[in-house]
């Protein structure tokens, strides 16, 4: 679970930090960060284990270096981290499940990680390292294990910043093996938690009435793909595990809309995404892409949606666009099923009051604890963004109420009063 994000000098931001929750909510004006932070996060899955960031990759294009600074001549830096239960696994040796814990900030020059310092606590053991300039710094740390200690080294990595190098005091070589595996299973904790990450952009839909079965079953879709492609993953995606997901992306888009899907391959090796009303006896199937664009592009929500392991991270850009209110409350309502049935963590962006409305409901209904959601509210002051946390009570009530919103709604009644009292 991701439990923390900072950047520095990072696009619009001079300094945030952002400690998402079980669901997280961005929001606030246009341009005040809140896509923001969800690149700087799929910037960091795109990386992977390079030494230097990945600015143009499967799941985000950022331009060049100039382009993700704030400020030309300072070191830009980006900070995670986060926790993850470890279940009882023998091949590990543990005898009961164990939290690690993570903590990692880089530094860079342009795109080069330059500086790296990294936490990680197994247990009541602390590993701890540093580089700056490319260059380690400090001193040895080990973990004990067996009779002895596993020693460590830190490594100039985001996603594996350490690994074991040696054992201390270990007789067995069955005992040391087992060690080294411990420890470099606990040290990819970062790895195992990007890789969880599924990205929903805001540009999605199917636009053709078929497309040609793909050779390869999609578990994280790229979406700097041409558009075409992206939509016929989604598509073979949906064939091949149709058997398991079918089922339940049909009963989401009945409780959403009040349509069935189902993807049949015909001879021709061509998938189509066939739509049927739900609440009608008399109904047809209709091709998804001649289907209204609301249904239509709900799919790129639902889809990655279930087929994501328990555990794993969402990210999504604004899930209301092309819905009707009640069909955005109906989609939030499942959001917080799956956070709450399969332990998933969505991070979402949105102008939406109904969808933020559908949480705070989900909070006073006790559907999802307070401690499970944040709101924050985004906002640019000059040059720079800032994100302020929202207080939320055990009834679903925001202290101070949404910034924005209101407002925008108190303005329109004033006009609309004005105007009629123009007319007489």
């Amino acid at each position: 679970m991701l439990t923390s994000i900072d950047l520095e000098n990072f696009k619009v931001f001079s300094s945030v930090q952002v400690n998402p929750k079980q669901i997280t909510v961005l929001t606030g004006p246009n341009s005040s960060g809140k896509s923001t932070i969800i690149q700087a996060l799929i910037l960091l899955k795109q990386t992977g284990d390079n030494p230097s960031l990945q600015l143009t990759g499967p799941y985000v294009n950022m331009g060049s270096s100039i382009d993700i600074m704030h400020s030309t001549g300072k070191l830009t830096s980006i900070g995670f981290s986060g926790e993850e239960v470890v279940k009882n696994q023998e091949f590990l040796g543990l005898g009961k499940s164990k939290k690690v814990f993570f903590s990692v900030k880089a530094g860079f020059s342009q795109h080069n990680l330059m500086n790296l310092k990294s936490e990680l606590f197994l247990g009541e053991e602390l590993i701890e390292g540093e580089y700056r300039n490319r260059k380690s710094i400090g001193s040895e740390t080990s973990v004990s294990w067996a009779n002895g200690r596993i020693l460590t080294q830190p490594q100039l990595n985001l996603h594996q910043p350490f690994s074991a190098r040696g054992a201390s005091g270990i007789t067995s070589s069955e005992e040391s093996s087992m060690g080294f595996e411990y420890v470099n299973y606990m040290c990819n904790a970062p790895r195992r938690m990007f890789e969880s990450m599924e990205f929903i952009p805001s540009n999605r839909g199917f636009s053709s009435p078929e497309y040609p079965l793909g050779d390869d079953l999609i578990d994280h879709f790229q979406i700097t793909k041409p558009m075409y492609d992206y939509e016929r993953d989604m598509a073979t995606t949906m064939a091949y595990r149709r058997d398991e997901l079918e089922e339940k992306i049909s009963g989401w888009m009945s409780e959403i809309t009040g349509i069935s899907v189902r993807s049949p391959v015909r001879q021709n090796k061509k998938v189509q995404i066939l739509a049927r009303r739900t609440k009608t006896k008399e109904s047809k199937d209709i091709r998804i892409a001649f289907e209204g664009f609301g249904s239509n592009q709900l799919l790129f929500i639902l889809i990655p949606l279930a087929q994501s392991r328990n555990n794993s991270i969402i990210l999504m850009e604004e899930p209301e666009l092309h819905l009707h209110p009640k069909a955005q409350a109906r989609l939030t309502n499942i959001l917080l099923r799956e956070c709450k049935e399969h332990s998933k963590q969505i991070v979402l962006t949105t102008h939406s009051e109904h969808i933020i409305a559908s949480i705070l409901t989900g909070v006073a209904e006790n559907i999802i604890s307070t401690d499970d959601v944040a709101i924050y509210y985004l906002k640019k002051r000059g040059a720079s963004a800032n994100a302020k946390l929202l207080k939320i009570d055990s009834q679903g009530r925001v202290r101070g109420g949404l910034p924005g919103f209101f407002d925008a709604n108190i303005e329109e009644a004033e006009r609309h009063i004005k105007a009629l009292e123009m007319r007489g």
